[in-house]
Protein backbone atom coordinates (compact mmCIF):
# COMPACT_ATOMS: atom_id res chain seq x y z
CA UNK A 1 0.00 0.00 0.00
CA UNK A 2 2.94 2.38 0.85
CA UNK A 3 4.69 2.28 -2.45
CA UNK A 4 1.11 2.65 -3.95
CA UNK A 5 0.42 6.34 -2.77
CA UNK A 6 4.57 7.07 -3.34
CA UNK A 7 6.77 7.19 -6.53
CA UNK A 8 8.99 4.84 -5.00
CA UNK A 9 10.90 2.82 -7.59
CA UNK A 10 13.17 -0.34 -7.43
CA UNK A 11 16.31 1.23 -8.21
CA UNK A 12 17.50 4.75 -9.20
CA UNK A 13 17.11 8.12 -7.29
CA UNK A 14 13.26 7.26 -6.64
CA UNK A 15 14.56 4.01 -4.74
CA UNK A 16 16.96 5.97 -2.48
CA UNK A 17 14.43 8.88 -1.12
CA UNK A 18 10.96 8.76 -2.10
CA UNK A 19 7.75 10.86 -1.49
CA UNK A 20 4.38 10.72 -1.21
CA UNK A 21 2.65 11.59 -4.45
CA UNK A 22 -1.34 10.49 -3.97
CA UNK A 23 -3.78 9.46 -6.26
CA UNK A 24 -0.86 10.54 -8.90
CA UNK A 25 0.14 7.11 -9.73
CA UNK A 26 -3.78 6.01 -10.34
CA UNK A 27 -4.36 8.87 -12.32
CA UNK A 28 -1.39 7.74 -14.67
CA UNK A 29 -1.96 4.07 -14.55
CA UNK A 30 -6.29 4.65 -15.38
CA UNK A 31 -5.15 7.14 -18.47
CA UNK A 32 -2.61 5.16 -19.86
CA UNK A 33 -3.52 3.74 -23.05
CA UNK A 34 -3.62 -0.24 -22.56
CA UNK A 35 -4.75 0.02 -19.01
CA UNK A 36 -8.59 -0.85 -20.03
CA UNK A 37 -7.63 -3.35 -22.60
CA UNK A 38 -5.34 -5.02 -19.83
CA UNK A 39 -8.71 -5.38 -17.75
CA UNK A 40 -10.45 -7.07 -20.22
CA UNK A 41 -7.75 -9.56 -20.75
CA UNK A 42 -7.25 -9.98 -17.38
CA UNK A 43 -11.01 -10.92 -16.84
CA UNK A 44 -11.27 -13.08 -19.75
CA UNK A 45 -8.54 -15.31 -18.99
CA UNK A 46 -9.57 -15.02 -15.14
CA UNK A 47 -13.34 -16.76 -16.82
CA UNK A 48 -11.97 -18.98 -19.06
CA UNK A 49 -8.78 -20.40 -17.09
CA UNK A 50 -10.17 -21.03 -13.82
CA UNK A 51 -13.90 -21.11 -13.92
CA UNK A 52 -14.30 -22.87 -17.19
CA UNK A 53 -11.24 -24.48 -17.84
CA UNK A 54 -10.45 -26.11 -14.53
CA UNK A 55 -13.84 -26.89 -13.45
CA UNK A 56 -14.28 -28.65 -17.01
CA UNK A 57 -11.76 -30.24 -16.51
CA UNK A 58 -12.10 -31.54 -12.75
CA UNK A 59 -15.41 -32.89 -13.66
CA UNK A 60 -14.26 -34.33 -16.96
CA UNK A 61 -10.98 -36.10 -15.60
CA UNK A 62 -13.40 -37.36 -12.01
CA UNK A 63 -15.77 -38.91 -14.31
CA UNK A 64 -13.05 -40.54 -16.06
CA UNK A 65 -11.81 -41.80 -13.36
CA UNK A 66 -14.85 -43.16 -11.76
CA UNK A 67 -15.48 -45.39 -15.18
CA UNK A 68 -11.78 -46.45 -15.41
CA UNK A 69 -9.86 -49.49 -15.26
CA UNK A 70 -7.72 -49.55 -11.49
CA UNK A 71 -4.34 -48.78 -13.24
CA UNK A 72 -5.93 -45.90 -15.06
CA UNK A 73 -7.23 -44.09 -11.59
CA UNK A 74 -3.68 -45.08 -10.30
CA UNK A 75 -2.05 -43.50 -12.88
CA UNK A 76 -4.55 -40.30 -13.08
CA UNK A 77 -4.35 -40.21 -9.44
CA UNK A 78 -0.57 -39.67 -9.71
CA UNK A 79 -1.26 -36.90 -12.45
CA UNK A 80 -3.35 -35.03 -10.38
CA UNK A 81 -1.34 -35.41 -6.74
CA UNK A 82 2.37 -35.54 -8.22
CA UNK A 83 2.77 -31.80 -9.15
CA UNK A 84 1.57 -30.89 -5.48
CA UNK A 85 3.29 -33.34 -3.45
CA UNK A 86 6.37 -33.87 -5.63
CA UNK A 87 7.78 -30.03 -4.74
CA UNK A 88 7.73 -30.39 -1.14
CA UNK A 89 9.37 -33.84 -1.30
CA UNK A 90 11.78 -33.00 -3.51
CA UNK A 91 12.77 -29.96 -1.57
CA UNK A 92 12.80 -31.74 1.86
CA UNK A 93 15.04 -34.55 -0.06
CA UNK A 94 17.67 -31.57 -1.44
CA UNK A 95 17.58 -29.53 1.70
CA UNK A 96 18.71 -32.35 4.00
CA UNK A 97 21.48 -33.74 1.61
CA UNK A 98 22.95 -30.26 1.51
CA UNK A 99 23.36 -29.73 5.28
CA UNK A 100 26.66 -30.13 6.07
CA UNK A 101 27.01 -33.73 8.00
CA UNK A 102 28.76 -33.56 11.80
CA UNK A 103 29.86 -35.90 13.65
CA UNK A 104 28.51 -36.64 17.11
Amino acid sequence: MYAAFTNASLSGAGAAASHFVGLANFKKAFAADGFYNSVVLTLVFTLISAIIGQNALGLMLALWMRKSLRFVRAFGGAVVIGPGVLPRSSRATCGTRSWPKTDP
